[in-house]
């Protein structure tokens, strides 16, 4: 099995009536040949994880990712929306908003 665990489902991914497309950037994942892919919305202020994980919902191929920025207000309760209420079980912390010099990914095993 092959994987892509850095992938996003961008603006560049909407279709006609703005809905992300997850459809799009798995004919990409197709090309490149893997058979999931580590999915995150656009990194931003505020990224939209309740929207990828509408996105993904239901297919085996996408491994949804929230994104967090620390910096943000209320951290913390970014981190619990994404893991109780998105039903991401990964995380993405982004320790400069911008600048993305480096990741971690945490496996969330615990009710926070």
């Amino acid at each position: 099995m092959r994987g892509d665990f850095e992938a996003y489902l961008n603006d560049e991914f909407r279709d006609e009536n703005g809905k992300l497309d997850l459809d799009g950037l798995l004919a990409l994942e197709d090309e490149a040949e893997m058979d999931v892919a580590v999915i995150m919305p656009n990194t931003q202020p505020n990224p939209q994880n309740a929207e990828l994980s509408d996105a993904i919902r239901g297919n085996p191929r996408a491994l949804g990712c929230a994104l967090v920025h620390p910096t943000e207000p209320v951290p913390v309760e970014q981190v619990r929306l994404a893991a109780e209420e998105c039903c991401h079980p990964r995380l993405h912390i982004d320790c400069c908003p911008n600048l993305q010099p480096y990741m971690y990914y945490i496996q969330l095993k615990y009710n926070l």
